[in-house]
């Protein structure tokens, strides 16, 4: 007689179809008590479509594991304000800017052996000359695969302007500004020294400070690099699939007939988790 393994079932009862109600599925060997308390905390804080919410949810356990790695600061002496750093880390990658509007300095991808790490991470962090590294709960031999992802991209719409010829924003390194009031700020100087007429402003980016010739009012939106910027690390790996630097993860490296390189076919990890996530989401005709 041939033998088989016997697959566990979920048998669907009226807390499932709540929870699918909410973009929850039950996880096999969960118990019912732990479903509903996660179906509860969706409740209260409802999900958001980015990966953030995945992330740092309430109604997930993992951010009770994970661990903030580096705190990366920069060195304010060496920045152009014209163009400030900035950070990116995406799902198998990390990238680096010391200016926005050129190359990237470093760009790392966490499947490359050299950088497995996070000691090949520190080091490679280390020589770039306007960031400083400080170190939370490192430890060498975490792999730099499982970083979170998250940018330095920041943006505070709607700042309530105090009526003062200077503005204090509680942000650093500020990329934008604008504001609906232009009679105080509509013609950008170099220096507050040379505001002269109204209209005239100074943003002082990398300490974020706002000097005009008449009192500010109105309100204000800026978009910001967030530093000092926290590097976490998970436990468990978190991916999103359409994301671009994980295509070498899930793909097959293939050649096509002008000898170019091209990702197109599953590999064996790709079809494994492609059939992990239709399981896990009940929506699918086969197996």
């Amino acid at each position: 007689m041939s033998k088989y393994t016997q697959e566990v079932m979920l048998i669907d009862t009226e807390l499932d179809e709540i929870g699918r109600g909410k973009s929850l599925n039950r996880f096999v060997g969960e118990t019912q008590i732990n479903f509903k308390d996660r179906i509860y905390l969706s409740t209260i804080k409802p999900p958001r479509p980015n990966i953030d919410y995945y992330t740092f949810a309430s109604c997930n356990h993992m951010n009770l594991f994970q661990k903030k790695i580096f705190s990366i600061e920069l060195v304010d002496s060496v920045l152009d304000p014209n163009s400030l750093p900035r950070i990116e880390i995406l799902g198998n990658s990390i990238e680096i800017w010391r200016k926005q509007n050129e190359d990237s300095v470093l760009k790392i991808h966490f499947d490359n052996p050299k950088y497995r790490f996070m000691k090949d991470l520190k080091n490679a962090l280390e020589k770039l000359d306007f960031i400083k590294v400080e170190l939370f709960e490192y430890e060498d031999f975490l792999e730099t695969k499982n970083l979170l992802q998250k940018n330095s991209d920041r943006i505070n719409s709607e700042i309530f302007l105090v009526q003062s010829q200077i503005q204090i924003f509680n942000q650093k390194y500020i990329d934008n500004y604008s504001t609906n009031n232009p009679i105080a700020s509509y013609i950008e100087k170099n220096s507050k020294e040379e505001i002269a007429s109204d209209g005239e402003y100074f943003l002082d980016k990398i300490n974020g400070l706002l000097y005009t010739n008449v009192e500010n009012k109105g309100f204000a939106t800026i978009m910001y690099q967030d530093f000092p910027f926290i590097i976490e690390w998970s436990p468990i790996k978190i991916l999103e699939l359409n994301d671009e630097s994980c295509k070498s993860l899930f793909y097959k490296n293939q050649i096509n007939e002008e000898g170019k390189p091209y990702l197109n076919e599953l590999n064996s990890y790709g079809a494994k988790n492609i059939n992990e996530i239709l399981k896990d989401n009940r929506l699918y005709w086969d197996k």
